[in-house]
C-alpha cells in the first residue's frame, strides 16, 4: 500500500513539472488516510496544496 500511494503521489509531481510548476519547493507527507484516497482525490488534494502556496 505504501508503495502504491508513493507512485500515485510521484505521478501527481510528474505531471506539475510537466505542466511547469517551478519556484516551490514541497514535501507531501502521506497520512494514513491516504490509503483509502482514489488517485484523484491524491491529485486534488497536492493541486489544492500548490495553489495554496503559490498563491501567498
Amino acid at each position: 500500500m505504501r508503495n502504491l500511494i508513493r507512485r500515485r503521489m510521484k505521478s501527481v509531481a510528474d505531471e506539475f513539472i510537466r505542466d511547469g510548476v517551478t519556484g516551490v519547493d514541497v514535501v507531501f507527507r502521506a497520512l494514513p488516510k491516504s490509503a483509502s484516497a482514489s488517485f484523484n482525490e491524491i491529485r486534488r488534494e497536492m493541486q489544492r496544496a500548490v495553489r495554496k502556496i503559490r498563491s501567498e
